[in-house]
C-alpha cells in the first residue's frame, strides 16, 4: 500500500492491513479530496486508465481535480462521481454509488464506484471501485434472452392461427370440394340421374382425397419418424424437398447409428432439419444441400449446409428480436427445449451452415 506523508502510523497499520487484502481498486481521500492511500488493485486499476489516456490517479494527486478534468473531457459518469464525492467529503450524504464503463485494452468492462466516509478522520472518505462486468454481462444476456421470449410468444398464437388456417384452407378448398363432387355425383347416380360420374372417376376422386390428406397428416407429423426412425424420416424429406424444389439434396448418415433417441430429441432434428431446409430452398437459391446426421463423443449431430447466397446474421437476428423472423430463434428455442444447441455459419455469397447438437444422455 501506497500512503501520503504525515498520516498517523496507527491509522496507516489499520488501513494497509484492511485495503490490502481487498481486490476492489480502493483509494482514501482525505478532506479536501486528495489521496492518501491506495492499495495493490487500485494500482492495477490505474495501468487500464493510463492505456486508455486517463490521467493516472497516484497517492498525493487530488481525486477531485481528476474527476473534473474527465467531467470537462466528455467522460460519462463523471460528474456524477465529482458530485458524489464532494457530497460525501462534506458528510451531507451517508452513501453513494455511481455506474460508469472503461473501454479497456481487452473490452468493455463495467465498475461500480462506491464513496462512504472514513469515520474518525475528519472529512476522509474511502472510494471503492468495484468490477461488475460480469454482473452487467449477464443482465444483458438474460434481458436479450426475455426480448428474444417475447418475440417469440408474440408470434406463437399468430403462427398456429396461420397454420390453423392454411389447415382450414386445404381441408375446405380440396378435401371438401371434392368430397362434395364425390357426394353429389353419387347422388345423381344412386337416383338414376344422367351427369353422374362413373365408377372409375369416383373411384379416382376417393383416390385423390386419400391423397390430399395423407400429405397433411405427412406434414403435421411424419410417420417415417415413428415408424422407422430419424435417418429414414430425413430421407423422405430430403427427397420431398428435392423433388418440389429440383435443389439436390446430398444425405451422409454413414455415422448416424441404429439405435433410436427419444422421441423428443428425434422431432426436433426433425423440424430444425426441415426448417433449415425450407429456409435455403426460399431464400438461399442453393444449387445443393448437405444433410448430415452422426453421433460423435456422446453427441447426435445434425449438421445442414447449402451453397446458397448466405445471409448477414446481425441483421437476421435483429429483426428477430423485433418481431419480423423467427427462422434462427425458432430452431434454437426447440433445440434448447431437449438440452440442445444451435450453431449458425453464414456470410453474404459464402452459403450457410446450421449444426445442433444434443447429448445423448439427455435425448
Amino acid at each position: 500500500m501506497q500512503k501520503a506523508n504525515g498520516m498517523p502510523a496507527a491509522s496507516e497499520a489499520m488501513v494497509r492491513g484492511i485495503l490490502d487484502s481487498l481486490d476492489s481498486r480502493i483509494a482514501v481521500l482525505d478532506g479536501q479530496g486528495r489521496i492518501v492511500a491506495v492499495n495493490p488493485a487500485w494500482e492495477r486499476f490505474d495501468d487500464v486508465r493510463i492505456a486508455k489516456g486517463f490521467a493516472p490517479a497516484h497517492v498525493g494527486d487530488n481525486y477531485l481535480e481528476l474527476l473534473d478534468d474527465l467531467a470537462r473531457a466528455g467522460q460519462p459518469g463523471f460528474p456524477e462521481a465529482a458530485s458524489a464525492a464532494r457530497r460525501m467529503i462534506a458528510r451531507e450524504a451517508p452513501f453513494a454509488a455511481v455506474d460508469y464503463r472503461i473501454d479497456a485494452p481487452g473490452g468493455v468492462r463495467w465498475f461500480v464506484a462506491r464513496i462512504t466516509p472514513m469515520e474518525g478522520m475528519g472529512g476522509a472518505v474511502v472510494v471503492a471501485h468495484e468490477d461488475v462486468t460480469a454482473r452487467v454481462l449477464a443482465r444483458e444476456a438474460v434481458d436479450d434472452a426475455n426480448r428474444r421470449l417475447k418475440a417469440l410468444s408474440g408470434k406463437v398464437l399468430s403462427i398456429q392461427e396461420e397454420e390453423r388456417r392454411a389447415l382450414s384452407r386445404e381441408l375446405h378448398d380440396d378435401v371438401g370440394q371434392s368430397l362434395a363432387a364425390l357426394g353429389i355425383a353419387l347422388h345423381r347416380t344412386a337416383l338414376g340421374k344422367p351427369g353422374g360420374l362413373g365408377q372409375e372417376q369416383c373411384a379416382r376422386l376417393v383416390e385423390e382425397v386419400f391423397a390430399k390428406i395423407r400429405t397433411m397428416s405427412q406434414e403435421l407429423r411424419p410417420p417415417q419418424l415413428e415408424q422407422l426412425g430419424l435417418s429414414d424420416a430425413l430421407r423422405w424429406l430430403a427427397k420431398r424437398h428435392s423433388e418440389a424444389t429440383g435443389v439436390r439434396i446430398a444425405c451422409d448418415f454413414a455415422h448416424a447409428g441404429t439405435e433410436r433417441v427419444s422421441p423428443d430429441a428425434e422431432i426436433t432434428c426433425y423440424r430444425i432439419a426441415q426448417e433449415a431446409i425450407s429456409n435455403a430452398t426460399r431464400h438461399a437459391r442453393p444449387r445443393s444441400i448437405a444433410l448430415a446426421l452422426r453421433r460423435t463423443k456422446g453427441l447426435l449431430e445434425l449438421v445442414v449446409s447449402d451453397d446458397g447466397a448466405g445471409f448477414d446474421m446481425s441483421a437476421v437476428r435483429a429483426r428477430g428480436l423485433q418481431g419480423a423472423s423467427l427462422g434462427l430463434t425458432g430452431m434454437e428455442e426447440r433445440a434448447e427445449l431437449v438440452g440442445g444447441r444451435v450453431e449458425f455459419k453464414s456470410a453474404a455469397g459464402e452459403g450457410t451452415t446450421v449444426t445442433a447438437r444434443f447429448p445423448l444422455e439427455a435425448a
